[in-house]
């Protein structure tokens, strides 16, 4: 994408945006306790909801994305922290030394 292509993108998007807040404010205004709503509004809100979709789906498929099996370099340099190094394994809980009374402990005698 150009830089060109790419201020063109920005300015749709905020375009589309501040046309679409607009539109939706005065065609919902009846909602909120003014009363004079104008539900004509609603389909330029729609078409404009319509283009911000069209826009974010079409910049989705152009993303840069990552190759599967490079990592990003570490702060430190050495092996990336795992979950199990923090403790938080996922797998059974700790449990204590002593075992804890139960309901049928407390009964006998």
């Amino acid at each position: 994408m150009t830089r060109r292509r790419g201020v063109g993108e920005l300015l749709l998007f905020v375009a589309a945006s501040v046309i679409g807040i607009y539109a939706f404010g005065r065609g919902l205004a009846g909602f909120f306790g003014h009363p004079h709503a104008d539900p004509l509004w609603l389909p330029v809100g729609f078409a404009a909801l319509w283009i911000l979709a069209k826009q974010m789906g079409r910049i989705q498929d152009r993303w840069p994305r990552r190759r599967p099996g490079r990592r990003p370099p570490t702060a430190r340099g050495g092996r990336p922290a795992t979950r199990a190094a923090s403790g938080a394994t996922g797998g059974t809980p700790p449990t204590t030394t002593s075992p804890t009374a139960t309901s049928a402990d407390r009964r006998r005698p």
